[in-house]
């Protein structure tokens, strides 16, 4: 790459720090601290990709399955799911991905979930409906809802486990999210020594390129594929760290075998805005500079293909 390329590296970053400082201040104020997080993690190699259909699942037994695993957490979370669902305030999309939207002025929302008619719309189902659950008037702190909707889905694949569904089919109902925490993490264990490294010395040296090739055992080509990403997109992408940092977060919280009333319990100190107690939770004895240590490589990382049909 060019030395002409590479100045205009520092400029483009401290263009998305400035952007950082105004739209996501946790990210911009603790960006060590996340680094910290991620950094240790395994990065994960993908084996054992799995192929073959999934499990079908209609849009009303999706309700019915998810409102029965929301019973365990909260009664009342199973029937604000029903009377949601029944009002259009949740509904199955074929052209849309699944996602909440909120109307800050009304305080209106509506959860959208891709209709796929197999098991893969329950579980998003579960991911974004816990996203409604603890929405409140305050400024949500992302990383922490993120870790709520994830450790939902993941209790949620045990439940489904209990149920009888096969490791193949729940193999294949999380690869694909598998999939996105692991880009997710590459790129951040790329992108964010740059951030930082502008941040706290004003400027990125020539020779910090290699260095951080060799830090990260990273090869030249994807740290070049990754830069001229970084200079032709408009937005900052060290958003996905929410996903990254609340799948941590939340593999940490699971490391107590939590119940899922321990669950009902993180979720409503997030929505009640208890943000210490919340966190003293979800860590436990555990400080950030261990939580890396529950997310192995495995948790990113395809299971082997003795699980494929055959």
């Amino acid at each position: 790459m060019s030395k002409e390329l590479y100045l205009k590296i520092p400029k483009k970053i401290n263009y998305f720090l400035n952007q950082l400082k105004d739209q996501d201040p946790f990210m911009y104020n603790f960006m060590d601290q996340v680094y910290m997080t991620i950094k240790e993690a395994e990065i994960p190699i993908e084996e054992g990709v799995v192929e073959g259909p999934l499990p079908s699942l209609s849009e009303e037994d999706s309700i019915l399955l998810v409102a029965e695993f929301l019973e365990l957490c909260n009664p009342t979370y199973k029937e604000t799911l029903l009377n949601d669902y029944k009002n259009s305030k949740v509904i199955f999309n074929p052209v849309k991905e699944s996602g909440i939207r909120r109307w800050a002025k009304s305080g209106d929302y509506q959860v959208t979930i891709n209709k796929n008619n197999t098991i893969i719309q329950a579980r998003e189902l579960v991911h974004e409906f816990f996203h409604r659950l603890n929405l409140n008037n305050h400024i949500m702190n992302l990383v922490f809802t993120e870790t709520v909707s994830i450790t939902a889905e993941l209790m949620f694949i045990d439940f489904l486990r209990k149920k009888g569904y096969s490791e193949y089919d729940l193999n294949l109902t999380m690869q694909g999210r598998k999939q996105i925490y692991a880009n997710n993490l590459r790129y951040l264990k790329l992108m964010l020594p740059l951030y930082l490294e502008q941040k706290e010395k004003g400027t990125i040296e020539d020779d910090f390129y290699n260095k951080l090739i060799q830090q990260e055992h990273i090869s030249p080509k994807d740290l070049k594929n990754n830069l001229f990403f970084l200079l032709e997109t408009d937005n900052h992408e060290l958003r996905i760290y929410r996903q990254t940092m609340g799948y941590v977060l939340a593999k940490t919280f699971l490391s107590n075998s939590p119940t899922p009333e321990d669950l009902a319990e993180i979720n409503e100190l997030l929505h009640n805005d208890k943000i210490t107690e919340f966190q003293r939770k979800i860590m436990g004895n555990n400080t950030i500079e261990e939580v890396h240590k529950f997310a192995t490589k495995e948790d990113f990382t395809y299971r082997p293909a003795e699980f494929i049909k055959r």
